[in-house]
């Protein structure tokens, strides 16, 4: 079946995204370092790198560390003296920079409800709820999608649809990030269709056309930038790039689809 092979590629995605999550662990002198923390003590933090994850343990004093971003997003300040600016959990300063870590970064919001304003034009509405997962690296996102308007276009006739799509962060969450991953859409469209009547050479004695419902399924890759205007809202503008696969026709249509949708973030 058609869906066998999108389904091994999201466990795909997902088990290599969990392989590539790591804790992120800044030290006072400037350097950082991306692995798994062990151990935080009172005098001594404990962690291994990605270089060397099962090898070699690094310990070192407290007053060496500022902060330790951990690989699911959430954060925990070592050692605020030894930065040049003290830090707060809103705000972070690293000494090696001059200006503030991006904030968004690491106090970003897990759940992402979206509008799509482009889908109006195109005579339906587009909702979607995307969950971050893996320390802001990787999104789940169910839309959905619904017509409002009659129409004969089965590309703009959608009366019902959702799917999944598989968001994949390179850089995690922030200001502004890129993002890239499969999505399938599985619905409902309706359009017209000729149903003329001929005659048994082949002529044309009656020409009509006819409305009909049919299932639909489409297989896209979506490529956009995410930007977070503040901890509330954000917009996303993206392409997707795919096709369309009609039952009842066994017919298939190329799409090349542009969405901007508002987001909020709670």
């Amino acid at each position: 079946m058609w869906y066998k092979k999108w389904i091994f590629l999201f466990v795909g995605i997902i088990s290599c995204s969990w392989l590539q999550a790591q804790d992120v662990i800044y030290k006072t002198d400037g350097e950082k370092v991306q692995g798994k923390v062990l151990v935080i003590g009172a005098d001594s933090v404990t962690y291994t790198t990605a270089s060397n994850p099962n090898t070699v343990k690094h310990t070192v004093h407290r007053s060496q560390i500022s902060l330790v971003v951990y690989a699911n997003g959430e954060h925990e300040v070592i050692n605020a003296g030894m930065t040049e600016a003290k830090e707060t959990t809103k705000e972070l300063h690293i000494r090696h920079d001059k200006s503030a870590v991006d904030s968004l970064a690491i106090n970003y919001r897990k759940n992402l409800f979206a509008f799509s304003v482009i889908d109006i034009f195109a005579e339906r509405y587009n909702l979607s709820y995307e969950r971050i997962f893996l320390g802001g690296k990787l999104g789940v996102k169910i839309p959905y999608y619904a017509g409002y308007r009659e129409t004969k276009d089965f590309a703009k006739g959608t009366i019902a649809a959702s799917g999944l799509s598989i968001n994949f962060y390179p850089k995690g969450q922030g200001k502004y990030r890129y993002f890239v991953g499969p999505t399938v859409e599985v619905g409902k469209t309706n359009g017209e269709i000729e149903a003329n009547t001929y005659d048994q050479w082949g002529n044309i004695l009656e020409e009509r056309m006819v409305d009909i419902e049919e299932e639909y399924y489409g297989v896209f890759l979506t490529n956009g930038i995410w930007g977070s205007v503040d901890k509330m809202f954000g917009f996303k503008m993206y392409i997707d790039i795919g096709r369309f696969t009609f039952a009842e026709r066994e017919s298939e249509m190329l799409d090349l689809n542009l969405v901007f949708d508002i987001v909020f973030k709670l």
